[in-house]
């Protein structure tokens, strides 16, 4: 409450009361938060719920201090978060965690296995017995672990790339190169609209409406309540549901894997949609002398210094790059992320108008055409809705059309063993100086990353934690380290590119 009400001072202060509309959806999330009669379907605010609600709201009132702190505070939450997930059976001799192996299950992950397997058990392996294979389950274990690994190289992949044909439809579109031959901007019916609401309504200019941006920052709050996902998920706060067709139940359970796995094929997926369409058909930046200001002019000659102008990151993007849009991409992803493990309807609405907001700011300050926004939001939603087969149980249920009751009681047991399964974190006394440097330096690292480096070298140390990561699973494995690796990569990705 006392961080929403210093955010709404700096507001008022800073753009009249008019401005409060814009406040509107920070006090909804809070409320979140704070509720404590439920909604009006008769159930209580969980606890999961709350807790990405109040890093949404605790990012966006953070952004009013400068930069750095924000970076400090998430490299720090991913580093203690790595070092608290840690439990005594999990760690090897050397400090370091050992592989993963069907005989070094963890307990969660096992809890949150074991009532989806019994069923099978009985059938499955009797049969797999005979047949001298083994059963699906057995077959299926570690699959997500290793298909979110898989995914984030995809997605780097899918990054690096996108980054060098920026560079490739820019310097190939001749006319943009020279002031007197770029074309003009294609009518955009959007941006008209949103410039009569933003000048006649609420008397914003364009350096208000950027000021009210950074005030919001409403990326940095998404990558919080994203990160707040992935850490319920991990240690169990989400109940698993279950749906019911005609012959099948599916068990849905949210574990970082999945989540993370969903998430990541999501992004790989529109961002290579993104790509295709850019290349396609070259549209005309709306910003007047934009190549110039982005890219040498005229390109160069030589073919090295060409193609190593396509490696340096575009983290502000390009100019012909613009349908669709790759900020609607990463942000969609992470709003729908966010919004569907919290699974509640006013941080939703809430989240989804900040996210509205922030598109709007992009369109009216002429970054992108309001078509390449919402097609991006559009598109990536879509996606996440394609991919929610990825957050099945590895174990579907056969079921008879008489067998209702069992069902019930089958869905009963699977909320009895989320519910009276702790959740055990490691005391962060106990940590050793060793497992301190392990999971204290690649933390500090990304945080000199995205602070600190300039952004000309920050693919270079995506790749760097990247290989790190690569080089530690195939020396033991998908262990808890490479988890603490792939979540700092992440954390670099977004800081640089959103």
């Amino acid at each position: 409450l006392v961080g929403i009400l210093f955010f709404d001072g700096i507001l008022l202060s800073s753009f009249g009361w008019k401005s409060i509309v814009f406040s509107i959806p920070v006090m909804l999330a809070g409320w979140v938060v704070i509720m404590i009669d439920g909604d009006r379907r008769g159930g209580e605010v969980q606890l999961h719920t709350r807790i990405i609600a109040l890093a949404f709201v605790s990012a966006i009132v953070c952004a009013q201090f400068p930069s750095y702190v924000s970076k400090a505070l998430g490299s720090m939450t991913v580093t203690l978060f790595g070092l608290g997930t840690i439990h005594d059976r999990q760690l090897s001799g050397n400090g370091n965690p050992p592989t993963i192996t069907k005989d070094n299950m963890s307990q969660n992950e096992q809890s949150r296995k074991a009532p989806y397997a019994k069923h099978n058990d009985t059938n499955e392996d009797d049969d797999d017995k005979h047949h001298g294979h083994p059963s699906q389950y057995q077959k299926r274990k570690w699959s997500g672990p290793m298909k979110t690994f898989m995914a984030t190289l995809g997605v780097t992949c899918s990054l690096l790339t996108e980054n060098f044909f920026i560079w490739v439809v820019s310097a190939t579109f001749y006319p943009s190169h020279n002031p007197n031959t770029t074309p003009p901007a294609l009518q955009d019916n959007g941006r008209i609209i949103l410039t009569w609401i933003f000048r006649n309504i609420f008397s914003l200019s364009i350096r208000d409406v950027q000021q009210l941006r950074r005030l919001f920052n409403v990326q940095w709050g998404l990558v919080a309540a994203f990160g707040a996902t992935l850490v319920c998920c991990e240690i169990g706060l989400v109940a698993p549901t279950k749906s019911k067709t005609r012959t099948r139940i599916r068990t849905r359970v949210r574990t970082l894997w999945s989540v993370a796995l969903r998430a990541l094929l999501t992004l790989a997926t529109a961002r290579a949609i993104r790509t295709i369409s850019f290349l396609l058909t070259v549209l005309p930046s709306q910003v007047s002398n934009c190549y110039t200001q982005h890219f040498p002019n005229p390109p160069p000659s030589n073919w090295y210094d060409w193609l190593m102008i396509g490696i340096l990151p575009n983290s502000h993007g390009g100019c012909n790059d613009l349908i669709i849009s790759g900020h609607a991409t990463v942000t969609s992803t992470l709003a729908c992320a966010s919004t569907s493990v919290a699974s509640n309807t006013k941080f939703s609405v809430a989240l989804w108008a900040l996210v509205a907001m922030d598109y709007s700011i992009e369109v009216y300050e002429g970054f992108h055409y309001s078509v390449d926004m919402w097609m991006g939001a559009l598109l990536t939603s879509l996606l996440w809705r394609i991919y929610v087969t990825l957050e099945q149980d590895d174990q579907d249920e056969q079921v008879e059309k008489d067998d209702d009751d069992n069902n019930k009681e089958e869905e009963g047991n699977v909320n009895d063993s989320h519910t009276d399964t702790p959740v055990q974190w490691r005391s962060l006394a106990e940590v050793t100086t060793q497992q301190l440097l392990w999971y204290g330096l690649p933390g500090f690292g990304a945080f000199v990353v995205v602070a600190v480096m300039p952004e000309a070298i920050a693919n270079y140390w995506i790749l760097v934690y990247f290989c790190c990561a690569a080089t530690n699973t195939a020396k033991n494995g998908l262990n808890h380290y490479t988890q603490h690796l792939l979540i700092l990569l992440l954390f670099i990705a977004l800081a640089i590119y959103l």
